[in-house]
């Protein structure tokens, strides 16, 4: 029988995370680009890092949220909802009524009023003009 020793079950539970933050980079690099080109990739992972374990203390778990709440934290800053006159997004992060997917969905309302349209236009949800005539 072997076994392994903490530093081993550290370095192995680290595997998932760092594929996560790679994953995420990625998709930052494709979606903000400035904002990745102006920092040298191991301070994106740091911010990535840093986003990542604010949103699970927010509760918010699921790597596609994970991911609205860091796409926030590029567009706001990090820990944007401490920032002053922030509180309605602290207020949002901190709601346990709130599923982790509608506190980006309220966070994102707030930010992007037309979201909502224009994730309606782009799921084909709206009436076109022409279907009406």
């Amino acid at each position: 029988m072997f076994q392994i020793r903490p530093e081993q079950l550290k370095e192995l539970s680290q595997v998932p995370m760092d594929s996560f933050k790679q994953r995420v980079l990625e998709h930052l690099t494709s979606v903000y680009p400035e904002f990745v080109a102006a920092m040298e990739d191991a301070a994106v992972l740091q911010w990535i890092d840093s986003a990542t374990r604010r949103a699970i203390s927010y509760g918010i778990e699921y790597e596609p949220e994970v991911v609205g709440y860091i796409e926030l934290t590029v567009e706001l800053g990090q820990a944007f909802e401490m920032l002053p006159g922030n509180d309605w997004a602290r207020d949002i992060l901190l709601d346990e009524d709130l599923t982790d997917i509608e506190k980006i969905e309220e966070l994102r309302a707030v930010v992007d009023p037309d979201i909502e349209d224009e994730l309606e236009e782009t799921a084909g949800l709206q009436e076109s003009p022409e279907a009406g005539a």
